[in-house]
């Protein structure tokens, strides 16, 4: 369960945050969808900032053509086998501010919220990245963000929640040592961690607005103000 996210942290503080060089300017971005270019901080290179395109694509289809993109996959079912061993040796670090769930609150609606850390700081995804193009052609580098099982707080909206790193995991989760059965174990604390509804406009993913992240009645995508929420 992640369908979007925000990252509008400055170049410096992202350089000082993460511990990365920033060799590109960092644009404020409170609505990142699947197709987007975003940065991430690959193993191999973890001590610079790259950038990628949100979204994997799957497994060929009847027409022989890729599959959908791959948002979200949770880390679990991937330990221990041939095709997981194969992307989990492609990690990467997603640098968020914040992510949004959605909480159905009927068959046609559902309510957004944005979901931050309590002091609004900045915090990173478990990630894996792929090289996707033809042999010899042009390739280009897409991540997907890992999950795992949702804590107190977001189990309302379903059973998975992105797998959030504490920060002193951070940096080992692009290492070689990095005990993934353990991680795979992780819900980041409920405690930790605020939720608040914010505008239906953020199913748009043309708006960039700093307006999509501020606080409102919860309202589904009709514009219905949910008065029992």
């Amino acid at each position: 369960m992640c369908e979007r996210y925000s990252f509008a942290l400055p170049k410096d503080k992202t350089a000082r945050r993460y511990g990365v060089k920033v060799p590109f300017p960092l644009e404020a971005h409170y609505n990142i969808s699947p197709g987007t270019l975003a940065p991430v901080i690959r193993d191999g290179s973890a001590n610079v900032l790259s950038r990628a395109e949100w979204g994997t694509a799957g497994p060929p289809g009847k027409n022989g053509k890729p599959g959908k993109l791959v948002v979200a996959r949770p880390l679990g079912p991937l330990l221990g086998t041939e095709a997981g061993d194969a992307v989990l040796s492609r990690r990467c670090l997603v640098p968020a501010d914040g992510f949004y769930a959605w909480r159905q609150v009927n068959k046609r609606s559902r309510v957004p919220y944005r979901v931050t850390l309590k002091w609004n700081l900045p915090f990173a995804f478990a990630g894996v990245w792929a090289e996707e193009g033809e042999e010899g052609g042009e390739k280009k580098v897409t991540f997907s963000v890992l999950t795992a099982a949702a804590n107190e707080l977001l189990l309302p909206f379903g059973t998975q929640m992105p797998l959030l790193l504490p920060l002193d995991e951070e940096k080992s989760w692009l290492g070689d040592g990095a005990d993934l059965h353990r991680l795979a174990g992780l819900s980041f604390p409920a405690g930790q961690m605020k939720m608040f509804s914010v505008s239906p406009q953020l199913n748009r993913k043309e708006l960039n607005s700093p307006a999509l992240i501020e606080p409102v009645q919860a309202t589904d995508q009709f514009g219905n103000y949910m008065l029992f929420e």
